[in-house]
């Protein structure tokens, strides 16, 4: 296989590192500095590092929690406009019409290809 112009040979063990962004700036100010430097760094040193990972690993913590919470937000705000406009179009239903109407959120995980069994159809 040809990556960027590189052969890689099939088979071949490699590392992947998967980390956040700021996680990864952490690493491009810190590697040279700390792990191949010219001399070796004290222990002061090693436990500054140690506890600026850890609050990077706590910020990292809540820009997570962040996001997390603003899809929360942004799924609640769509379903909240699809039922307004179900409601909406509902309304505009001839009235003896919507003695069979039925409206039914369904998961993801449902298939349509399951709806016929589901609605016995």
């Amino acid at each position: 296989m040809k990556l960027e112009g590189v052969t890689i040979p099939k088979g071949l063990t490699c590392e992947v590192q998967v980390r956040t962004l700021l996680q990864h700036a952490y690493s491009e100010l810190s590697h040279s500095r700390i792990y191949k430097p010219s001399f070796d760094p004290d222990a002061k040193v090693k436990r500054v590092i140690a506890k600026s990972m850890a609050l990077l690993e706590t910020t990292d913590d809540f820009f997570e929690e962040v996001n997390d919470r603003m899809n929360e937000i942004a799924a609640y705000t769509l379903l909240n406009q699809l039922t307004d406009l179900l409601s909406t179009t509902i309304d505009n239903v001839n009235l003896s019409s919507k003695a069979n109407l039925q409206i039914i959120i369904l998961p993801q995980s449902v298939k349509t290809s399951n709806l016929k069994s589901l609605f016995h159809l």
